[in-house]
């Protein structure tokens, strides 16, 4: 699990390092090169952003986690593909 842990922390630090500047959830949701980069980026209506150890927490739990939370990511993935306009488009761009 260490070993997990520390490439999950270094996956966080290396998106660090690219961030772009702090954004309002719906705009870093659209402009995020991937998940890391939303969730670095992210802020909430007071500026608030999350801590790094709950972006580690939950990128653990993306990429380790089983059935349910895979299928609850997804579910999240489909609401924003049809809820904010653009992530559509965002995300066809990532595979032409």
């Amino acid at each position: 699990m260490s070993y997990a842990k520390s490439s999950a922390r270094r996956a966080v630090d290396n998106a660090a390092k690219a961030k772009g500047s702090d954004l309002p959830m719906n705009e870093a949701a659209l402009k995020a090169s991937c998940v890391v980069d939303y969730l670095l980026r992210a802020v909430d209506d007071q500026g608030a952003k999350l801590p790094v150890g709950l972006i580690l927490a939950n990128i653990m739990t993306v990429t380790g986690a089983g059935l349910t939370t895979t299928s609850a990511l997804l579910t999240w993935c489909l609401y924003s593909l049809v809820t904010y306009p653009g992530v559509q488009y965002s995300f066809g761009a990532c595979f032409v």
